[in-house]
């Protein structure tokens, strides 16, 4: 029971420190008072007793303190992972203890927790655990139980004590003076552990005696090939301890070993060569082994040559390139062939890793100074900026030439290796690291443009001016994969934060990342290029930061301010957006004055300072406030970035290949063409009518989109209206797309929805475009369509699209055919009304009615619910004494539950009651509106509405005990819940009622309030079903009836 509490107060302190890992520099003011007792009173006291050979007489004893220190240990070591996990290994090793008393017994501990292989068993184990379950001492469990827990636990300890043990090595001690000394009794424990690491070093005699390098450097091996962190810990483990002056001779022997390991497992194997195993099992765990190999020994070094002596490392040079270049080599498999075969492939990490390596290789060749022609910015203060002072004192200079008597005629100086091989290598490392620019994995990439920052820091001007010519005309190509343009744009960021990226190729390189801040590529269905408008963002705020105002402020105005603001407002990914704003607003914040960027805006001027503080992060992480809000801002306020936001709306955003952003293009468009409107009817409008034409689906579909939203547009019609014959011609265009398309079937086939749904706005548009009056003194029926036209265009509303099975496109094809139809029977011209209403009441109301009036099968129900739609959106023009009853009755009938179970149709109930709803409403509005005027021929009467009101009030009644049930579960919800909420307009007759007649005696009122008690005892029926979303429903109808109102909670007059 102890024991238990003890692991869960180790487990409840993993926890809280877990909890640290968003906000862990908060831990640091804490670490010394916490790490510090764990590692002198615990690590370091049970290291010195587990390092004795001898513990007490008693050999039982002996056992159970042995056992009693390997779990404290492991316990301790799990708080110190668990506080390195959060904060970081290197932090938390400055708390571990230092002395060179403590190399030996940590040395010791870490060979009796090293793993080995039974030939028995195919589990790990550890030396000394098995004592504590002997009989006699504690209770008993299977080797299996016991030896899978430890497995599970003891990484932990490897990699603390590795930790520890890298620190400990640092010691200023010749490490000949430490001498490790083997008895039998522990070569038995522990030995087997070792895999082969010590024995080929240490030195053979009665004594068995070793030095303490050859016993850590052979467990370091070990470790590294393991698939754990204790494989990174051995790393720098063993750089640390091979770098020392007294490891020379063993730095060479590991070198070549890694080395070797590296050409090994990813190295061409020659055509013919026999494999040593021909079961492919076994092949598959030796490469699976040979990967972890790989990870461990290209880390080591990675981190050898990271902090070696330049000469000492001058000899092992060209075998780590070597390995490196196997490594970048093995990236895809190779088949079998007269050249050879290769079945390991290289992963992201172990190239990341060879990235590290083949700079640091090059950093080697060339002596750590800080290069005399870098671009010098100088003293940097942004509140100068911001105050725009030209009297600063802080001096920005520009990169000049300065002659160093230390120089060779190349430039190099003379701590540099200049030789022939020298040079060859470094060569060698910059092409391994330009490919690696290459690389499909973000964080090869990306090490790969660090060292290609570090190493042209310390190169002549003329090699590091070529590099980055290099960089700037072989990697910002169209022909390159997105992954170049994202590694050209990193390298290029940390070449201007190190000041090698000169004033002089300034403006190309400008140019090549405006580019890349639009790089958009469509791949099949998708497109690719978010993480290179990330990247090129970024290169912006680099620039920001490393030019002076003077050297910058012209490339940022002409270059990278449009594409900065066009990627910021209509970007599909927020994280784009966001960071391309940042960029913005630190080029606006360096530059002062509001980054150069002013415009008038009435009687005011508006800056760069207005666009940050509208195009802030929480705005644009709404990509339709981005669009409409910001945008439209920015396209009103400041006419220079107008026309390249409005052609990026047009030539990227209109086809793009999601429909959400084409149609939140479009309805952008229209906002943004109300600030040019000759651009709009110009260019805009024609391009868009020959793109609707395209075989393109995206193209085509956002192009009709976008003439559906343009042909809305008061100011764009007038304007093509009014100026001369090519616009006259646009306009025509327009009117004959939908024929144009239809003669094309191009919305057949796949992506005919979406475009039956377009087809249908333009038709819509084009009603509304026709009952706009002209202000044009040439006449106004030129701009009219004939009947044929209207008659074609009704045809194409209601062929196919109004019976649709997608309840969207249904709804759009009737109000294409309410548009189209009334502006045939209703000529706008002044203030005189001509109603032709043959053609329109053939298509709106007749034909409709018949629909609805068919009998109920599988094929009618779609165009009975398109039908009964229209009709409940049919204009008031259409309404009058002699057709309502008709059209009410037809559509009361609908609402009528089939005989036949199997041929009932929800929706089409529903769309039927909601119809009727509607009806009764133009109904009522124009028995109100012909009251007030006196009209008495061919009016509502108050009878006719008393009627329409019985007739919906008994059909709504019966459709709230509607509880029709299918496959799909209780439909009939759909239709009590539209029945409750008609009940509003039911209600609103009966006011209107109720007020215009000449009820002295109270009868209408009776009948009323008879009639309102009806409907609230089915509404408080409704209010208890188990449907929490009818439940509500009723509710909210319940309100209104209460308030006496004519809809849910507001807007009617009180009884």
């Amino acid at each position: 029971e102890e024991e238990e509490e003890e692991e869960d107060a180790f487990q409840a302190i993993i926890k809280r420190v877990n909890k640290y890992q968003e906000k862990c520099e908060m831990l640091d003011r804490h670490l010394e008072k916490w790490i510090v007792p764990l590692t002198e009173e615990v690590l370091r006291f049970h290291a010195v007793k587990m390092s004795n050979h001898v513990f007490d007489d008693d050999e039982t004893k002996n056992t159970s303190s042995k056992a009693i220190s390997a779990l404290a240990m492991h316990q301790t070591s799990k708080v110190l992972h668990a506080f390195a996990t959060v904060r970081g290994a290197k932090t938390i090793a400055r708390f571990f203890p230092h002395s060179a008393r403590d190399l030996e017994p940590a040395i010791k501990t870490l060979r009796r927790f090293m793993p080995k292989r039974d030939g028995s068993a195919a589990k790990y184990e550890v030396a000394g655990f098995w004592d504590r379950y002997q009989p006699g001492t504690r209770e008993t469990l299977t080797e299996e139980v016991a030896s899978e827990s430890l497995f599970e636990t003891s990484w932990e300890t490897r990699a603390t004590l590795l930790s520890w043990i890298s620190v400990l090595v640092l010691m200023p001690f010749d490490m000949k003076t430490f001498v490790k000394t083997t008895t039998t009794t522990f070569d038995n424990s522990a030995e087997g552990g070792v895999g082969g690491g010590s024995s080929s070093n240490s030195s053979s005699g009665d004594e068995n005696k070793a030095g303490l390098i050859e016993d850590l450097l052979g467990m370091c091996r070990q470790c590294v090939s393991f698939a754990e962190v204790a494989r990174d810990r051995a790393a720098i483990c063993v750089a640390r301890l091979l770098t020392r002056p007294d490891a020379e001779l063993n730095l060479g022997e590991y070198l070549d070993w890694s080395s070797s390991e590296l050409m090994r497992v990813f190295g061409r194997k020659k055509a013919g060569e026999e494999e040593s195993t021909k079961d492919k099992i076994a092949e598959a765990v030796a490469a699976s082994e040979d990967s972890f190999v790989a990870v461990g020994a290209t880390r080591s070094m990675a981190a050898i040559f990271k902090i070696g002596r330049r000469d000492v490392l001058k000899p092992f040079r060209e075998s780590a390139l070597k390995a490196s270049q196997a490594v970048f080599d093995a990236k895809t498999p190779l088949a079998s062939s007269s050249f050879g075969s290769r079945t390991t492939t290289s992963n992201a990490l172990t190239r990341q890793l060879a990235c590290k390596l083949s700079a640091r290789v090059a950093l080697t060749l060339l002596a750590p100074k800080v290069v005399s022609w870098r671009y010098a910015r100088g003293s940097r203060n942004l509140a100068e900026n911001l105050l725009n002072n030209e009297n600063a004192n802080t001096k920005e200079e520009e990169s000049v030439d300065i002659v160093d008597d230390n120089t060779d005629d190349n430039g190099f100086a003379a701590d540099d290796e200049t030789d022939e091989a020298s040079l060859d290598q470094l060569e060698k490392a910059i092409d391994l690291l330009l490919e690696a620019l290459k690389d499909t994995d973000t964080i090869v990439r990306w090490s790969a443009a660090k060292g290609i920052g570090r190493i042209c820091q310390r190169l002549p001007k003329q090699f590091a001016d070529d590099v980055v010519e290099n960089l700037l005309s072989s990697c910002f190509k169209a022909t390159e994969s997105e992954s170049t343009w994202h590694g050209a744009c990193l390298a290029l960021a940390e070449l201007s934060r190190r000041g090698v990226l000169l004033v002089t190729r300034l403006p190309f390189a400008a140019e090549k990342t405006a580019a890349a801040l639009l790089y958009d590529v469509r791949r099949g269905s998708h497109s690719v290029g978010a993480h290179v408008r990330d990247a090129a963002a970024y290169v912006c705020w680099s620039f920001a930061r490393a030019y002076s105002k003077s050297d910058f402020q012209e490339v940022f105005l002409g270059s990278l301010a449009t594409p900065l603001l066009v990627t910021s407002c209509f970007d599909r990914e927020v994280n784009v957006r966001r960071a391309a704003s940042a960029a913005f607003q630190e080029c606006v914040g360096r530059l002062g004055g509001g980054g150069g960027i002013v415009a008038k805006q009435g009687e005011e001027d508006v800056t760069g300072i207005d666009i940050v503080q509208k195009c802030d992060y929480f705005t644009i992480g709404s990509a339709r406030r981005a669009y409409l809000d910001v945008g439209f801002f920015i396209s009103q306020s400041f006419p220079a970035f107008r026309p390249a936001m409005l052609a990026h709306i047009l030539d990227v955003k209109i086809e793009h290949w999601e429909e959400s952003t084409r149609c939140l293009a479009v309805e952008t468009l229209g906002a943004l063409g109300e600030t040019d409107v000759e651009w709009t009817s110009t260019v805009a409008l024609p391009k868009l009518l020959r793109m609707s034409v395209d075989m393109d689906l995206p193209k085509r579909h956002g192009a009709t989109l976008g003439v559906a939203q343009l042909l809305l547009s008061k100011s764009v019609i007038e304007y093509l209206r009014n100026e001369n014959a090519n616009n006259i011609d646009t306009l025509r265009n327009a009117w004959n797309l939908v024929s144009e398309i239809e003669a094309k079937r191009l919305y057949r086939g796949k992506g005919g929805e979406i475009m039956r749904g377009a087809v249908c706005n333009v038709i819509e548009s084009l009603g509304r475009v026709a009952t706009l009056p002209s202000s044009s003194t040439s006449p106004s029926e030129f701009f009219k369509p004939g009947k044929q036209l209207i008659v074609q265009l009704c045809e194409s509303a209601t062929s196919e699209s109004l019976r649709h099975p997608k309840k969207e496109i249904r709804e759009a094809a009737a109000k294409a055919l309410v548009s189209i139809a009334s502006s045939s029977a209703l000529r706008v011209d002044g203030n005189e009304s001509i109603v032709e209403a043959t053609l329109a009441e053939q298509y709106l109301v007749t034909d409709r009615l018949r629909i609805v009036q068919q009998t109920m099968d599988e094929s009618s129900s779609f165009s009975r619910r398109g039908s009964a739609y229209a009709l409940g959106i049919v204009p008031d023009v259409f309404i009058n004494s002699s057709n309502w009853r008709a059209i009410l009755t037809s559509l009361l009938e609908a609402t009528v539950p089939e005989d036949n179970p199997e041929m009932r149709d929800a929706e089409t109930r529903v769309d039927a009651v909601i119809a009727s709803q509607n009806i009764l409403c133009k109904i009522n509005a124009k028995y109100s509106a012909s009251s007030a005027c006196g009209e008495k021929d061919d009016v509502i009467s108050i009878s006719d509405l008393k009627d329409a009101a019985d007739m919906c009030l008994e059909a709504f009644l019966k459709g709230v005990e509607d509880y029709s049930v299918d496959k799909r579960g209780d439909v009939g919800s759909w239709v009590r819940e539209a029945s409750m909420r008609a009940f509003s307009e039911v209600l609103r007759c009966f006011q209107t009622i109720s007020k215009c007649s000449d009820d002295s005696d109270g009868v209408v009122v009776d009948e009323y309030e008879t009639k309102c008690t009806t409907i609230l005892g089915v509404l408080l029926k409704q209010c208890g079903e188990k449907i929490d979303r009818t439940r509500t429903v009723a509710f909210e109808s319940l309100f209104a009836l209460l308030r006496g109102t004519g809809g849910g909670g507001g807007g009617g007059d009180d009884d």
